[in-house]
């Protein structure tokens, strides 16, 4: 798929956007998703897109931190069957110096509680895990429960609150119980 990684769970496609289309999504998401489905052949999506500023945060971090740029380009959650994008996530940013990274999700609402983001987040953990990071970290508005079971469901456990968001975690088996912080 046009030098764009895919990573196929059995439902889903994951593609990550490379530096040219994360350039384009930063100067019109819109346009640039139009593009995007007809350049995979995917039937046209109504998604709302990331604005423009998010987009051009991880443009900007990419330029400073190149090296990087696998963790902070967006994924696009395509459902195979349908041949549409439902959905997206992204890392925060590379792993940080203990090898935790942080992932973020979404199904569009017409997806949800099919199962498709268990699938997704489940293919990016083990993508984060065969590239080095030793633990996968979440944060979840309160009020989300379908995503709070989500992450339960995919492995994770609630390990603390930023006031009152909690916060999951899984450790990568290897160093699971290991003594050092993660």
């Amino acid at each position: 798929m046009q030098n764009l990684e895919v990573i196929e769970t059995p439902r889903l496609l994951l593609v990550r956007l490379n530096e040219k289309w994360m350039g384009k999504f930063s100067q019109n998401p819109k346009e640039s998703a139009a593009e995007l489905e007809n350049s995979l052949s995917l039937e046209h999506s109504e998604r709302t897109e990331h604005p423009p500023s998010a987009y051009q945060y991880a443009c900007s971090e990419i330029s400073r931190f190149p090296e990087s740029a696998e963790w902070l380009c967006f994924w696009e959650v395509i459902q195979k069957e349908q041949r549409c994008r439902i959905g997206g996530m992204l890392f925060k940013g590379p792993p940080d110096e203990s090898g935790e990274v942080e992932i973020g999700y979404g199904i569009d609402t017409g997806f949800q509680r099919m199962g498709f983001g268990l699938e997704a987040v489940g293919k990016g953990i083990q993508w984060a895990f065969s590239r080095g990071a030793r633990a996968v970290i979440a944060k979840v508005n309160p009020g989300n429960k379908a995503s709070r079971r989500l992450l339960e469901k995919a492995g994770l456990e609630q390990y603390s609150f930023i006031g009152k968001m909690p916060c999951y975690r899984m450790i990568h088996p290897d160093y699971k119980g290991k003594s050092e912080r993660i």
